[in-house]
């Protein structure tokens, strides 16, 4: 990548981070400004898109942050005022607003640097949108604008939908999560690996955690570059040794991470599509998220996949991530994953006043279960990492043409997510969120 757009990237990404940061973390310094005053004079010419949502009453909220015609307003009250009203005691300034306001301007002020084609970027905070902005566009050629109904692929973000999933098959008695795969996949012909003893004790858990020993995304390049089906691609990993012990390390695997729930679809005698989305999409009123590819480029409103060529341009590209499901095939707009953090901040299994799953196990699947580093600062947990006793809860989805970005402080009940076509143009984000928060 040209350092010209790599530093231009890394800086935009930085300053959500930092905002963030101080968002979180120190709501109340007002006074320190994340960045150096000669940083701030960058102007925001691409396209800005805001939405109507219920957010945290505010009254500078909805007038410091200059939002687009069409974002967040406040309804006029219907009473007249009175002629000569009492002034009374001046309303104290809410921290959050400034924040806010600040978040709002860096991240116009930096897109641009970023050569993203299109962002969107949503923060809860308890059951309220505090901030929602789209940015840029969904296709380099047509210019139309990303807004609030964009669909994005969300890549590995998909594995804590499907891992909510499996939680609720747990509720229901149909599934456990120390069942062994072999009670779904009990044919040899369909699933053996290499080693004897991983294939018979192998579990739903082992594979969620990636702790099954298998190398770092070994098997992903048989569906993505043989096109192979994820039956095809999962026979071969029978030729495919351990590089570290069974149940010994997390090695990230999405080939194996995938096999569960494919499990949940044989026991509830459907497909991963079908179960995923009645059972948990459309309760959550997550009605036009896709799992297919198919489903999502022959939407209505998607944005075009695009992929980083060396030269530093940008090329729409197919990225078919349909065998591997339920590890990777998800896409969401930005409204709807602000369901899924109301959902997830609220911790209690219900969405809208309905028991989606139970909150035993939806915590289940947050909760860490493994170390992830030798210096055991992160936990492993399904779809999840943990860092902190489980005060941050996060996970990232990263492909050749998608980068997405989810991180809930539960402590605070406040989640964030960040969502582009922008590829590996948007992969710096990651490392800055690691730098800033672990």
């Amino acid at each position: 990548m040209d350092d010209k757009v790599s530093a231009g990237i890394f800086i935009f990404f930085a300053l959500v981070v930092v905002v963030v940061g101080v968002l979180i973390f120190n709501p109340l310094n007002l006074n320190t400004s994340p960045l150096d005053n000669e940083l701030i004079t960058v102007n925001q010419t691409g396209n800005n898109t805001t939405s109507n949502y219920d957010i945290l009453p505010s009254t500078t909220l909805l007038t410091s942050i200059p939002f687009s015609p069409g974002g967040y307003s406040q309804s006029s009250s219907s009473v007249s005022p009175s002629v000569n009203p009492s002034p009374g005691p001046e309303p104290s300034p809410d921290p959050m607003d400034h924040i806010i306001s600040l978040f709002d301007q860096y991240i116009k002020s930096y897109y641009n640097q970023s050569l993203i084609p299109g962002m969107a970027v949503v923060i809860v905070q308890n059951d309220k949108i505090i901030y929602m902005n789209c940015l840029g566009v969904k296709d380099l050629a047509s210019g139309e604008p990303v807004d609030e109904n964009t669909l994005f692929g969300i890549c590995s973000i998909t594995k804590q939908f499907s891992a909510t999933n499996i939680a609720q098959l747990v509720d229901k008695g149909l599934m456990n999560w120390t069942d062994p795969i072999t009670d779904y996949y009990s044919a040899p012909d369909e699933f053996q690996l290499y080693d004897d003893y991983v294939t018979g004790n192998i579990t739903i858990n082992d594979c969620l955690i990636h702790n099954s020993g298998l190398p770092v995304e070994g098997g992903n390049d048989y569906p993505t570059y043989f096109n192979d089906s994820y039956s095809a691609a999962l026979y071969k990993l029978r030729y495919m040794e351990n590089t570290t012990p069974f149940r010994s390390t997390v090695q990230y695997n999405s080939m194996l991470y995938a096999l569960p729930g494919y499990c949940a679809a044989r026991t509830s005698n459907t497909t991963w599509n079908e179960l995923i989305k009645n059972d948990l999409l459309d309760p959550l009123g997550m009605t036009t998220a896709t799992t297919s590819y198919y489903d999502f480029m022959n939407s209505s409103n998607h944005v075009t996949p695009y992929k980083l060529l060396k030269n530093g341009t940008m090329k729409a590209y197919d990225l078919i991530p349909d065998p591997i499901g339920p590890a990777g095939s998800m896409a969401c707009s930005i409204s709807e994953m602000a369901n899924w953090l109301r959902f997830q901040i609220a911790d209690t299994g219900y969405y809208n006043g309905v028991q989606i799953v139970s909150r035993k196990e939806l915590d289940e699947t947050r909760t860490g279960k493994m170390y992830m580093n030798a210096k055991n600062t992160s936990m492993i947990g399904y779809g999840w990492g943990t860092k902190d006793n489980g005060t941050t809860i996060y996970h990232d989805g990263d492909s050749d043409a998608f980068f997405s970005q989810i991180t809930i402080y539960t402590t605070k009940d406040i989640g964030i997510v960040i969502l582009s076509n922008g590829g590996q143009y948007a992969y710096n984000f990651k490392i800055c969120l690691d730098a800033k928060f672990r």
